[in-house]
């Protein structure tokens, strides 16, 4: 395994390679004031805004505003609503999924980027001396792994591809042989296609329902073989507590990945969802801006905001202009631009 490993302002950066150097996980870390939602692993205060015994469950306001829920024990007295407690974040917020939470007798304690980028070096096995790729390479590296991962159709090494589609209820999976020699069998075509399918669900923190749409027919016996197949490559990427099931007589495979990390188009102002998208694009004009400041030094640069973008840039706890201008001088001017189309833009004015 090797990492590309970049920090940036406000926001760092990671990708594993496998020793094929493929792309197999991308880690992303932002300073909190850039984007306040609770991480998983986090422990944080919280109260307790609704207990219903009927369905055994408990729903928490976590500090930072959002929403986790957690089953009640039946071993164990029932909160009351308005109680504080701390909890564990197991599965970070998600679209319009809330939090799941564990409540715990420990003290708030919040990750920061070292210690969290240490844990998740450690889900493959390696600790402080791992390798990693020169530091004039990791941008590329990790630009070349977020590109991978937003690929709608995945080519396998041996011909065929993937067709990965993302629906609200499920992410659907078809399997293609277009390119596969007519000599290779259904059953060659359907495990690659399963291994670079768990090494895609790495990549990209797929999570929830996936069904598969493989190949041909199967017996029972090939049937139970590819869902161990499947898991077994999962768990090479540290993924745990899947259910995978036999496929079907219409040769569809059922997939169900646990939620803990919000998946990877959680942080692109493109493919986020739309509760995210200014703050997604504020963060992409900041590493936009960094990276035209860093390639020429003695430019200055005028920024057009759209005026909702401006008014989240101007709110925000972590202060973008500042930054920028601690960093680089002051070499920006943000302009708040009633007509702008686009959230942003920018341009040279030298």
């Amino acid at each position: 395994m090797k990492f590309a490993v970049e920090t940036r302002i406000g926001q760092t950066r990671a990708a594993a390679f496998s020793d094929d150097d493929l792309p197999v996980s991308v880690f992303v870390w932002r300073d909190r004031r850039l984007d306040p939602s609770a991480r998983a692993g986090d422990v944080v205060p919280a109260i307790v805004r609704k207990v219903d015994k009927g369905t055994a469950e408990c729903f928490v306001e976590l500090q930072s505003g959002e929403t986790g829920f957690y089953n009640l024990s039946s071993s164990k007295a029932a909160p009351t609503e308005g109680e504080k407690l701390n909890v564990r974040i197991r599965a970070e917020v998600w679209a319009e999924k809330s939090a799941i939470v564990s409540p715990v007798r420990s003290e708030p304690h919040l990750l920061h980027a070292e210690e969290a980028l240490k844990h998740w070096m450690s889900g493959f096995g390696v600790g402080d001396g791992y390798e990693a790729y020169d530091e004039s390479e990791a941008r590329d590296r990790i630009d070349e792994a977020v590109d991978d991962a937003f690929q709608e159709t995945v080519t396998l090494t041996g011909g065929g591809c993937l067709h990965i589609e993302e629906t609200r209820a499920l992410t659907a999976i078809d399997i293609d042989r277009a390119g596969r020699s007519a000599r290779s069998s259904n059953a060659d075509l359907n495990k690659d296609s399963l291994e670079t399918l768990a090494r895609q669900i790495s990549l990209r923190r797929k999570a929830g329902l996936i069904v598969v749409d493989l190949v041909g027919s199967f017996r029972k016996d090939g049937g139970r073989e590819l869902s161990a197949h499947i898991k077994e490559a999962l768990r090479g990427y540290g993924l745990t507590g899947v259910t995978a099931l036999p496929p079907s007589a219409l040769g569809l495979m059922e997939l169900s990945i646990p939620r803990r990390l919000r998946p990877l188009t959680a942080y692109h102002w493109i493919h986020c969802p739309e509760d995210r998208r200014l703050q997604e694009a504020a963060i992409e004009l900041l590493q936009q801006l960094e990276t035209r400041a860093t390639e020429d030094r003695t430019a200055r640069f005028e920024v057009s905001l759209r005026p909702d973008l401006a008014d989240l840039v101007q709110q925000m706890a972590f202060n973008i202009p500042a930054a920028l201008e601690f960093e680089f001088g002051g070499r920006f001017n943000f302009i708040r631009s009633p007509e702008a189309q686009s959230l942003f833009s920018h341009r040279s004015l030298s």
